[in-house]
Protein backbone atom coordinates (compact mmCIF):
# COMPACT_ATOMS: atom_id res chain seq x y z
CA UNK A 1 0.00 0.00 0.00
CA UNK A 2 3.02 2.48 0.58
CA UNK A 3 4.10 1.91 -2.97
CA UNK A 4 1.06 2.57 -4.59
CA UNK A 5 0.55 5.73 -2.04
CA UNK A 6 4.22 6.51 -3.57
CA UNK A 7 3.36 5.93 -7.11
CA UNK A 8 0.33 8.19 -6.85
CA UNK A 9 1.89 10.82 -5.12
CA UNK A 10 4.32 10.43 -7.72
CA UNK A 11 2.73 10.87 -10.44
CA UNK A 12 0.52 13.85 -8.77
CA UNK A 13 3.71 16.02 -8.37
CA UNK A 14 4.76 15.01 -12.29
CA UNK A 15 1.25 16.16 -13.32
CA UNK A 16 1.67 19.67 -11.19
CA UNK A 17 5.02 20.15 -12.03
CA UNK A 18 4.41 19.60 -15.97
CA UNK A 19 1.39 22.28 -15.43
CA UNK A 20 2.99 24.51 -13.57
CA UNK A 21 5.63 24.75 -15.86
CA UNK A 22 3.35 25.41 -18.82
CA UNK A 23 1.62 27.87 -17.19
CA UNK A 24 4.65 30.12 -16.38
CA UNK A 25 5.67 29.67 -19.99
CA UNK A 26 2.35 30.50 -20.66
CA UNK A 27 2.71 33.98 -19.05
CA UNK A 28 5.76 34.53 -19.29
CA UNK A 29 4.90 34.75 -22.96
CA UNK A 30 2.35 37.15 -22.32
CA UNK A 31 4.22 39.54 -20.49
CA UNK A 32 7.08 39.56 -22.78
CA UNK A 33 4.03 40.58 -25.34
CA UNK A 34 3.06 42.99 -22.75
CA UNK A 35 5.91 44.38 -22.33
CA UNK A 36 6.63 44.80 -26.43
CA UNK A 37 3.57 46.52 -26.79
CA UNK A 38 4.25 48.62 -24.30
CA UNK A 39 7.75 49.75 -25.58
CA UNK A 40 5.95 50.23 -28.61
CA UNK A 41 3.74 52.52 -27.17
CA UNK A 42 6.24 54.51 -24.95
CA UNK A 43 8.13 55.16 -28.29
CA UNK A 44 5.23 57.22 -29.59
CA UNK A 45 5.02 59.26 -26.71
CA UNK A 46 6.73 62.53 -26.31
CA UNK A 47 6.05 64.91 -23.20
CA UNK A 48 6.97 68.86 -23.32
CA UNK A 49 7.32 71.96 -20.86
CA UNK A 50 4.59 74.44 -21.72
CA UNK A 51 3.90 78.02 -20.33
CA UNK A 52 0.82 80.40 -20.57
CA UNK A 53 2.19 83.69 -19.97
CA UNK A 54 -1.56 85.51 -20.47
CA UNK A 55 0.48 89.06 -19.96
CA UNK A 56 -0.93 90.17 -16.55
CA UNK A 57 1.17 88.49 -14.41
CA UNK A 58 -0.47 85.46 -14.70
CA UNK A 59 1.79 82.35 -16.06
CA UNK A 60 0.64 78.61 -15.69
CA UNK A 61 3.23 75.72 -16.65
CA UNK A 62 2.19 72.17 -17.56
CA UNK A 63 5.03 70.42 -17.18
CA UNK A 64 5.73 67.36 -18.47
CA UNK A 65 2.63 67.51 -20.90
CA UNK A 66 2.23 64.19 -22.81
CA UNK A 67 1.63 64.18 -26.55
CA UNK A 68 1.40 61.53 -29.05
CA UNK A 69 5.12 61.97 -31.22
CA UNK A 70 4.45 64.00 -34.37
CA UNK A 71 2.10 66.33 -31.84
CA UNK A 72 2.61 70.09 -32.97
CA UNK A 73 2.45 73.75 -30.54
CA UNK A 74 -1.18 74.00 -31.53
CA UNK A 75 -1.94 70.37 -30.28
CA UNK A 76 -0.18 70.94 -26.87
CA UNK A 77 -1.69 74.19 -26.15
CA UNK A 78 -5.14 72.13 -27.39
CA UNK A 79 -4.39 69.30 -24.45
CA UNK A 80 -4.12 72.00 -21.75
CA UNK A 81 -5.96 75.40 -22.75
CA UNK A 82 -10.55 75.12 -21.93
CA UNK A 83 -10.92 77.58 -24.52
CA UNK A 84 -8.57 78.16 -27.22
CA UNK A 85 -9.53 81.19 -30.62
CA UNK A 86 -7.88 81.08 -33.39
CA UNK A 87 -8.13 82.12 -36.89
CA UNK A 88 -6.96 80.05 -40.47
CA UNK A 89 -4.80 81.94 -42.17
CA UNK A 90 -2.55 80.21 -45.58
CA UNK A 91 0.31 81.06 -43.00
CA UNK A 92 -1.15 78.42 -40.45
CA UNK A 93 -3.15 78.80 -37.36
CA UNK A 94 -3.46 82.41 -35.37
CA UNK A 95 -4.23 82.18 -32.24
CA UNK A 96 -6.78 84.97 -31.35
CA UNK A 97 -7.50 84.07 -27.78
CA UNK A 98 -6.78 81.50 -24.55
CA UNK A 99 -8.91 80.35 -21.97
CA UNK A 100 -11.14 84.07 -22.61
CA UNK A 101 -7.81 86.41 -23.01
CA UNK A 102 -8.18 88.30 -26.00
CA UNK A 103 -7.18 92.14 -27.43
CA UNK A 104 -9.50 94.48 -26.98
CA UNK A 105 -9.94 96.91 -29.50
CA UNK A 106 -7.30 99.31 -30.58
CA UNK A 107 -5.23 97.28 -28.56
CA UNK A 108 -1.38 96.43 -30.01
CA UNK A 109 -1.30 93.18 -28.48
CA UNK A 110 -1.34 89.24 -29.88
CA UNK A 111 -0.93 85.77 -28.54
CA UNK A 112 2.74 84.78 -29.71
CA UNK A 113 4.07 81.35 -30.13
CA UNK A 114 7.77 80.92 -28.62
CA UNK A 115 9.89 78.02 -28.68
CA UNK A 116 12.98 77.97 -25.81
CA UNK A 117 16.74 77.74 -27.23
CA UNK A 118 18.44 75.91 -24.86
CA UNK A 119 21.71 76.61 -26.03
CA UNK A 120 21.33 80.16 -25.80
CA UNK A 121 19.31 80.17 -22.50
CA UNK A 122 16.18 82.44 -24.00
CA UNK A 123 12.84 82.20 -25.66
CA UNK A 124 12.32 82.83 -29.64
CA UNK A 125 9.39 83.92 -31.11
CA UNK A 126 8.63 81.46 -33.82
CA UNK A 127 8.81 81.97 -37.40
CA UNK A 128 6.25 79.39 -37.74
CA UNK A 129 2.66 79.30 -36.69
CA UNK A 130 1.68 76.68 -33.69
CA UNK A 131 0.07 74.48 -36.01
CA UNK A 132 2.93 73.61 -37.92
CA UNK A 133 5.85 73.26 -35.25
CA UNK A 134 6.15 70.08 -34.67
CA UNK A 135 7.52 69.51 -30.88
CA UNK A 136 10.39 66.76 -30.33
CA UNK A 137 10.87 65.01 -26.65
CA UNK A 138 11.30 67.79 -24.18
CA UNK A 139 10.82 70.79 -26.06
CA UNK A 140 9.86 74.11 -23.98
CA UNK A 141 7.11 76.17 -25.48
CA UNK A 142 5.54 79.40 -24.57
CA UNK A 143 2.15 81.10 -25.86
CA UNK A 144 2.83 84.73 -24.61
CA UNK A 145 -0.06 87.51 -24.79
CA UNK A 146 2.52 90.39 -25.69
CA UNK A 147 2.64 93.57 -27.61
CA UNK A 148 3.72 94.09 -30.96
CA UNK A 149 6.43 96.26 -29.91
Amino acid sequence: MKKRTAVFMGLAFSVWAILATGMAGYYYLRFENVMSAFQEIESSIIEVDFVIDYGNGTVTWHNNTVLIAGATAFDALLAVATDVQYESYGFGKLITSINGRTPMVGESKFWGFFFRNTTMSEWILSSVAADLYILSPGDSIKFEFTSWA
